[in-house]
């Protein structure tokens, strides 16, 4: 971050914490796309759409209320906000049809008890 003003110049000093807001949302996005997706390969469109269009309302909702106060900050924490919202969203309706727990969302050393394994299918 401290790179974007000498990069970019002094003028851009202000983007230095929006952008750091910025970081975790391609968490969310990332998960909005991943369930999504298991979604559609497990043919369910209308649940696919949650998640994507959670994001959408409550990132608008967000900007709308936030960018008027903290303008850039506000605006980064809506996208942000909003695409972490969507990715729990899509997570809980892939939880909806797989029946997976939380926990098994988390990663865990090989090895360990509920960790996931590899399996390679025969040719």
């Amino acid at each position: 971050p401290p790179l974007l003003p000498l990069v970019f110049g002094s003028e851009f000093e202000g983007s230095v914490t929006p952008f750091l807001i910025l970081i975790p949302a391609p968490i969310g996005y990332s998960a909005i796309w991943l369930f999504s997706n298991a979604l559609l390969a497990a043919s369910r469109p209308g649940r696919a759409s949650v998640g994507p269009f959670s994001s959408l309302v409550i990132g608008l909702a967000l900007a709308a209320a936030l960018i008027p106060v903290w303008e850039a900050k506000g605006a980064a924490l809506a996208a942000t906000l909003g695409y972490l919202a969507g990715g729990i969203v899509a997570a809980a309706a892939y939880r909806t049809i797989t029946r997976v727990q939380v926990a098994d969302f988390v990663p865990r050393p090989a090895g360990s008890p509920g960790a996931a394994e590899l399996r390679v299918l025969p040719p």
